[in-house]
């Protein structure tokens, strides 16, 4: 039940961040929908982690949404308010460093063709490219809401908590 009220609620704060006040319901999808949906989603969470591996700062940055009502959220607040922000953050990556991410447990909901809910533990891992050393990671509890635009999927709210470094 809980998993439910949580993509109801992400479904209606998706809906209201587009000026569309319907609530969007994966009841209203047939399963084959649904599920082209989600393995949509997740090739997009992997040209994420592979963007983040080959420190490709830019491309990656434009997998977040550029609307007004992005947000970022880390441990209950607020760190990013735009898509600038979130660039402006990989700009300062050294050069030599790549972002390794895993996700342990994904789940990804699709809540109607154009908005899906992801919720995962995921571990990031900052590597020097040149000798692979780890030069420090954490992991986090991570949900994601993502929106499908003319331009492909984005990433229009995220919440990471935890920060176990490690």
């Amino acid at each position: 039940m809980w998993r439910r009220v949580l993509m109801g609620v992400a479904a209606l704060m998706a809906g209201a961040c587009e000026g569309n006040v319907r609530a969007a319901s994966s009841d209203a999808m047939s399963p084959a929908m649904a599920t082209a949906v989600e393995d949509s989603v997740r090739a997009m969470l992997e040209q994420y982690r592979r963007l983040g591996a080959t420190a490709q700062w830019d491309s990656l940055a434009l997998l977040y949404d550029d609307a007004p009502t992005f947000r970022w959220i880390e441990n209950g607040k607020v760190v990013a308010h735009a898509r600038a922000d979130i660039r402006q953050g990989l700009g300062k990556i050294q050069p030599d460093m790549a972002v390794e991410t895993t996700f342990d447990s994904l789940e990804v909901h699709a809540l109607d063709p154009r908005v899906v809910s992801v919720q995962t533990m995921s571990r990031t891992q900052f590597v020097e490219r040149s000798t692979r050393k780890v030069a420090f990671g954490f992991s986090v509890a991570l949900t994601l809401v993502i929106v499908r635009r003319p331009e492909g999927w984005k990433i229009r709210q995220g919440h990471a908590s935890g920060g176990r470094a490690g």
